[in-house]
């Protein structure tokens, strides 16, 4: 396919954020292509999935666009052996402090004193206050007390904790929706909500739900999920910047 690179290309290049109506505008041209304009027999969703599971393997373009946001920070993470340019353009603006540890480091107010380049100071408000929000929630869900570390969150390195594979896993499940979250946020002012992070989790254990019970697997969706759906009512989802979110209100 042509078409695909010169779209991935743009994602990686052009430092602003692409809006959600852009790629369903995008759908809507593909799914015309594909039904010569008529009425669509199967969903678009289900074409896009590998040919394991049925489908076409069409390309997601929202999916290529987040992971093509995600790859800036995976280029941080190991500066030290990137030979890119403006790796060490930003290296430079945000020394002696190494790339890596710029995820980390806080709010914009914080990274501000380090460096004044707008896309740095963009990509990164607010992120840690939402990681730790997140957390802290995640580690009452698992009944233990999880630590901020990159190996964990960022690259999914579940050796450090000491759970059983369903909790684990979970922990996966819920790390992923983090970083969805902050990607679509990326270039906002506003950090994602914690209502936000858990519609998102909401909606992949709907998934799960659907496809354990078509295995009759049900009794291992509850050993992952079960957890999560006792803590999910009691919930506090009071947005740190003043928004009330009920903790209800993600099944809604």
């Amino acid at each position: 396919m042509n078409t695909l690179p010169k779209y991935i290309y743009l994602f990686q290049c052009l430092p602003t954020n692409v809006p959600k109506s852009f790629f369903k505008e995008l759908n809507k041209l593909i799914t015309s292509f594909i039904w010569q304009k008529k009425n669509p027999r199967v969903k678009l969703s289900s074409l896009q999935a590998p040919y394991s599971r049925g489908g076409l393997n069409l390309p997601n373009f929202r999916n290529y666009y987040l992971a093509s946001q995600y790859r800036s920070i995976w280029i941080w993470l190991h500066a030290e052996r990137s030979e890119a340019r403006w790796v060490r353009i930003e290296q430079h603006e945000v020394n002696p402090i190494p790339l890596k540890d710029v995820p980390f480091l806080g709010t914009k107010k914080c990274l501000s004193k380090l460096t004044n380049n707008s896309l740095i100071l963009n990509n990164l408000t607010l992120i840690e206050e939402f990681w730790r929000r997140t957390i802290e929630i995640i580690s009452r869900v698992m009944g233990i007390q999880i630590k901020l570390d990159p190996k964990l969150w960022i690259l999914g390195d579940t050796g450090s904790i000491n759970v059983n594979y369903h909790k684990k896993y979970f922990i996966l499940l819920a790390s992923t929706a983090v970083k969805k979250c902050i990607l679509l946020h990326w270039k906002s002012e506003n950090s994602p909500t914690l209502k936000h992070w858990i519609n998102e989790l909401v909606s992949y254990c709907t998934a799960e739900k659907i496809s354990y019970s078509a295995k009759g697997k049900y009794g291992t969706f509850e050993k992952i999920w079960g957890p999560f759906l006792a803590v999910l009512p009691s919930l506090d989802l009071t947005d740190h910047r003043g928004d009330a979110n009920p903790p209800g209100s993600a099944l809604s």
